[in-house]
């Protein structure tokens, strides 16, 4: 499938548009597949297995927020990975959100957020990578650098419940 034709008359920008949204096309479907919303229960009572998420330091309505849950450190943080349990939640207003995790087994895990503020579905970066949107870890590690699985990690035992804020 051609997605666009190039000449030497196109210009660089034209180029380069059709392939950025080639790769958001991508990026979409992608993040559809991980993030769908039968992947957590946030208006459900769970019965069991229940991970309870309190996000707080919501700095503004709009965007939506994404979580995901890692049983490893193969997918922690990888763009490419799928996580073990995801959610994109719609932020309806500043302050502090909850989100629950049903069917979660007893184990290890990380929690990596961010909130999207512009929708673009992606976390937003600066020249040298640092995040331009809030974003947050399982444990709240210090903003000073990408976190471990290992630093990030906590054990889960039929209910647990973690306050995380954005940074």
């Amino acid at each position: 499938m051609r997605l666009f034709h190039a000449n030497r008359s196109e210009g660089f920008s034209q180029i380069f548009r059709a392939l950025l949204l080639t790769i958001s096309l991508s990026l979409s479907l992608a993040f559809s597949l991980a993030f769908s919303p039968s992947s957590a229960a946030q208006s459900l009572t769970c019965v069991d297995q229940q991970l309870e998420l309190e996000i707080q330091n919501i700095q503004s309505a709009g965007g939506d927020l994404f979580v995901a849950v890692h049983q490893s450190a193969s997918t922690f943080l990888e763009k490419e990975e799928v996580p073990y349990k995801s959610s994109i939640t719609p932020v309806d207003s500043g302050g502090a959100m909850l989100i629950r995790f049903c069917d979660l087994t007893d184990g290890f895990y990380a929690v990596s957020i961010f909130h999207d503020q512009n929708s673009n579905g992606e976390l937003d970066t600066g020249f040298l990578g640092f995040p331009k949107e809030p974003f947050g870890f399982s444990k709240n590690l210090p903003k000073l650098r990408p976190p471990s699985f290992k630093a990030a990690v906590f054990e889960h035992n039929g209910r647990s419940s973690l306050k995380i804020e954005l940074k």
